[in-house]
């Protein structure tokens, strides 16, 4: 019975190693650029195998194939990792802002600030889900924290575009095993904030918010206004509006083609007009900040070499639009639109406003706009977040997108958020009450 024992348990230390060797090499990174440290983590999570049980017990049974969690450092000066597109666009929970084009722009211009994780994970072979956990030490009030950040998100000691709809990207059936797998992954992570930012409510990226431990978590919720193309039912966009929004948006434009004629809605015809239209559209944005005295990410040069990457990434595939509105001798606003899955996203803006008032550059163009884009079938218009005038008379739905942080639980930690909320408490107390009306 000895001699048989010692035979068996050789056989199943062997079982073991065959399954970790393979394991192994099928979640490995094809650079071959996974640490020990990541494959180690790897292997513990999805062998697709039961443990291998002790001497004397039953024989190893193969169950179903389970989800396995691969992990290869994130490097700026290397591309997207060959897994990127085919699950973006095979995903359910996909944006523009997880496109390889706004990825791939992101990481060449600010990559190098960053340390991080490429993430991803196989039932089968096949990768159901996927993400970038991206590190850099940011000081807040002078206290350096080391923030994680998911996807192409982040604080860069140079300007940023705001990217919103952020989420894993995920084949629908796999968000609830990704989520807790990337909870539990973030929870043997170093890090001192997790910062997620604009995602929806619902998302996978949300339910891993309900799974990570945090000491605190502090949520700035934004609504993010869109038309319902589809629920127009094919009526014009100007005659489905009602009351004092419906008389506004059409007396608006009674004026101004008064004033100016004829007055279209005109697309860049090539990628050399769609770099002009930017142009164009960024000075007015400019002149329109500058006047309210207030900062824009597209008044540094950086954020413009963003763009112009992006645009000429994009072009080719009809991922962008620039749209003109006015007559040959004038425009009146221009609009810096991603158009994906039947959706149009209204990312920047530049109007020519006048002295008057009660002239509306802004609510006449994305009129039409509108109107544009409904006679071309497509379902939704999109204005991002943010809440304006506009957006309430013009929209028919709305959504909301959070900005979220998590604080991890450190002794530290607990000090500094505790010092923070007495300083509130005794800035409320020390603030000068408000004079009774008279």
């Amino acid at each position: 019975m000895g001699g048989h024992g010692t035979e068996r348990h050789k056989i199943q230390l062997k079982l073991r190693q065959t399954v970790a060797i393979t394991y192994l090499s099928i979640a490995s990174p094809s650079d071959g650029s996974s640490t020990p440290a990541a494959l180690a983590t790897e292997s513990s999570h999805a062998t697709g195998f039961r443990n291998v049980e002790a001497p004397g017990a039953r024989e190893p049974r193969a169950t179903a194939p389970s989800m396995k969690r691969c992990l290869s450092p994130f490097q700026s000066s290397k591309p997207l990792p060959d897994w990127w597109r085919p699950l973006f666009e095979s995903s359910g929970n996909g944006s523009v802002f997880l496109s390889p084009a706004w990825m791939h722009t992101w990481i060449a211009t600010y990559g190098a600030h960053f340390e991080g994780t490429w993430v991803h994970w196989e039932v089968d072979g096949r990768v159901v889900a996927g993400c970038l956990l991206v590190e850099r030490v940011i000081r807040v009030k002078r206290i350096p924290f080391r923030s994680q950040f998911l996807n192409a998100t982040g604080h860069a000691p140079l300007p940023v575009p705001l990217a919103e709809f952020n989420d894993v990207l995920s084949l629908a059936g796999h968000g609830d095993a990704v989520a807790a797998d990337l909870a539990r992954l973030l929870h043997e992570q170093h890090w001192s904030r997790l910062v997620l930012c604009g995602h929806e409510p619902h998302g996978v990226a949300a339910r891993v918010l309900d799974l990570v431990a945090g000491l605190q978590t502090e949520r700035i919720t934004k609504t993010a206004r869109y038309v319902d193309l589809a629920a127009l039912a094919g009526k014009p966009f100007e005659s489905t509006l009602t009351g004092k929004a419906g008389t506004h948006v059409r007396r608006n434009r009674r004026e101004y083609e008064e004033r100016l004629g004829q007055v279209e809605v005109r697309c860049a015809a090539d990628l050399e007009e769609t770099l002009a239209f930017f142009s164009e559209m960024r000075e007015l944005h400019l002149q329109r900040w500058t006047d309210r005295d207030k900062s824009t990410t597209l008044a540094a040069d950086v954020v413009v070499g963003f763009h112009h990457r992006l645009i000429e990434a994009l072009f080719a595939e009809g991922g962008v639009e620039m749209i003109r509105v006015g007559n040959a001798e004038r425009a009146v606003g221009f609009l810096y639109n991603f158009v994906a899955d039947g959706k149009v996203f209204v990312f920047q803006t530049g109007f020519a406003y006048e002295a008057s008032s009660k002239w509306s550059p802004g609510l006449l163009t994305h009129a039409l706009a509108i109107e544009h884009y409904r006679a071309r079938g497509l379902r939704e218009y999109d204005l991002l977040s943010g809440d304006a005038l506009y957006k309430r008379t013009l929209c028919n739905g709305e959504r909301e997108l959070f900005w979220t942080t998590v604080y991890r639980d450190r002794a530290w930690i607990r000090v500094l958020l505790a010092g923070r909320r007495l300083r509130n408490r005794l800035k409320k107390k020390t603030a000068p009450a408000l004079a009774e009306p008279a």
